[in-house]
Order: C-alpha cells, then sequence, then structure tokens
C-alpha cells in the first residue's frame, strides 16, 4: 500500500506538458504541409489541362480538343480540324466573348459543340456558318453580335436555343433547316433588322419571347395549317405561306402539266375541292382565290405563252 501511495504522490515531469504542446504542433505543421501539398498538386493538374500553341489555348479531353480561347493575332480566325494531334470537337464557354477585333471566325467540320456565351458580343463578324455536326449549341452564343447579317445552319440542329441570337441588330433573314423542332426564349430577340424568317413544318414549339422587340415588318414564312402559321397569328407578325412544290404544281405531282390545269378548272366549278396548299399553288394571280384567270395563266405558262 505504501508502494502505491508513493506512486500517487509522484510529480510530473516539468517537460510533459511542454512535450505534448511541441508534438500537437509538429501534428499541425505536417496536416498544414499535406494540405498545401495537396492544393499544389490541384493548382499543378488544373493547369496542365491547358495547351497553347501559337493561335489557340485549349483543354485536352482523350484524343480530342476544346478551344479555350484565341491567343493570336489574325483579325480572321479560322479553326482547324486538328490541334497538335488532337481533333477540335467543341467551343469552350466564353471563349471568344467580346473579341470585338476579330472580324470573321470559320469553324472546322470536326465541331459538334459551342458552349454558352462563345461568341458573345463578337461586335465586328458579319457572317457565320455552323458546321453539319454541329447540333449541340448553348444558350446565348452569338448574342450581341451586332454586325452579324447572316447566319447559315446545318441539317442536323433540332433548336434554336435562349438567347442564340439576341441582340444581333444587324442580322436580316433567316433559313431555319427542316431538322428544327423548337426556338426558345428571346431567340431573336431585339433582332430589330430581321424582315423575314423561314420556319420549317417541323417546329411545334416557339417561345412567346422568340421575336420580342422585332420589327413589326417582320415576315415569318412557313407551311399550310403549321404550328407557324398559329403561333404568327397569335403574336401579330405578318405570316406568308411557301411550298415545297412549284408554283402551278397543284396536285403536288413534281411537274407543272395539263392535269394540273384541269384540277383548277373543276375547282372553278366546283366538281373538285382543293385544300389551301393547293389554292396557294394554283394562285397564278396572287389575290388568294382560284378563278378562270388562273386556269388562263396556268394554260399560258404550261403552252410557253
Amino acid at each position: 500500500m505504501e508502494k502505491i501511495k508513493n506512486m500517487k504522490n509522484m510529480k510530473k515531469p516539468k517537460n510533459m506538458k511542454k512535450t505534448k504542446k511541441l508534438h500537437g504542433i509538429k501534428l499541425l505543421t505536417v496536416l498544414t504541409c499535406a494540405v498545401l501539398s495537396l492544393c499544389l498538386c490541384g493548382l499543378t493538374a488544373f493547369a496542365e489541362t491547358y495547351i497553347q500553341n501559337d493561335e489557340f489555348k485549349f483543354i485536352r479531353s482523350g484524343t480530342n480538343a476544346i478551344i479555350a480561347e484565341y491567343v493570336g493575332e489574325s483579325t480572321d480566325v479560322e479553326i482547324p480540324e486538328t490541334i497538335l494531334g488532337y481533333t477540335v470537337t467543341e467551343i469552350y464557354r466564353l471563349a471568344f466573348n467580346g473579341r470585338d477585333d476579330i472580324t470573321s471566325i470559320t469553324f472546322p467540320s470536326t465541331l459538334t459543340t459551342i458552349g454558352y456565351f462563345a461568341c458573345q458580343n463578337m461586335t465586328s463578324i458579319e457572317s457565320v456558318v455552323i458546321p453539319e455536326n454541329c447540333n449541340d449549341l448553348d444558350v446565348a452564343v452569338f448574342q450581341g453580335c451586332t454586325s452579324l447579317k447572316t447566319a447559315v445552319f446545318n441539317n442536323s440542329m433540332t433548336m434554336v436555343n435562349t438567347q442564340m441570337f439576341y441582340k444581333c441588330t444587324a442580322l436580316e433573314s433567316v433559313t431555319l433547316p427542316d431538322t428544327v423542332t423548337s426556338i426558345g426564349n428571346l431567340a431573336f430577340g431585339d433582332c430589330t433588322s430581321l424582315m423575314s424568317i423561314v420556319i420549317p413544318a417541323a417546329v411545334t414549339e416557339i417561345s412567346s419571347t422568340a421575336f420580342k422587340n422585332c420589327s413589326e415588318e417582320l415576315t415569318i414564312y412557313g407551311y399550310a395549317d403549321s404550328y407557324a402559321e398559329t403561333y404568327a397569328a397569335e403574336y401579330g407578325i405578318n405570316f406568308q405561306m411557301i411550298s415545297d412544290y412549284a408554283s402551278g404544281d397543284v396536285n403536288r405531282d413534281g411537274y407543272v402539266d395539263v392535269s394540273d390545269a384541269t384540277l383548277i378548272q373543276y375547282a372553278v366549278v366546283g366538281t373538285k375541292s382543293l385544300d389551301r396548299e393547293q389554292v396557294f399553288l394554283g394562285d397564278m394571280t396572287g389575290d388568294d382565290a382560284i378563278t378562270v384567270t388562273d386556269v388562263t395563266n396556268l394554260q399560258y405558262y404550261i403552252v410557253g405563252i
């Protein structure tokens, strides 16, 4: 018992607390170094994802290249199909944002994706051609391109995304490909010079703001009984019917001949009825009606008079 009592009365070494503190400081230092090391490694890894040549800074994605920035000096930019052996498939978000010094930009045929705001406020470009394989265009890609007059679309696009051409005040006319099915919010908002747009029959959705603040002279060209026609009527936009058939091809067989004139004659006397597209095709005088004059004019056309 005496031995135990003496053990209880033993004093702790004076430097024990100090030793614990030193151990704590060492541990904190090790942890801090580890965190800094991880951070530095992360920064290094992030930096290494960017590769640069004389003209472009890009991000490597497998065997593909994503254009992140133009660092060249030319005002006429032509993006190549490959850079340093990598295939260019994407333009990164904001890649050309605000580059008002660039007067033209050409996209490669390998391009499939253009990120949001990628070409926003490129105020000096006048035309763009969207490559055939590029069908993924994010929002506001060409927003604020105030000198842009023409845009040529490919035959694989399915939508005109939100604000794609918002405030493109020089844009005059647009022909959408047959593959497009929807037009997003403010897609052509504030396009004050836009006078005509051809909308395909496949379109079944158009935002109420798609043509906000456009000119009162804007005309939508579309097909009979299409969603575009309904939309134009609802929002008070001028509408002009179009057809894939030639004027005079009333029976829509791909030829303008005597059978078409005969069909119009039957319609005039009331023995045949024509749908709205057929009336449009047979209206040779442009008065929105089928009359004897249309029959005569079509006959003259057939015989070459």
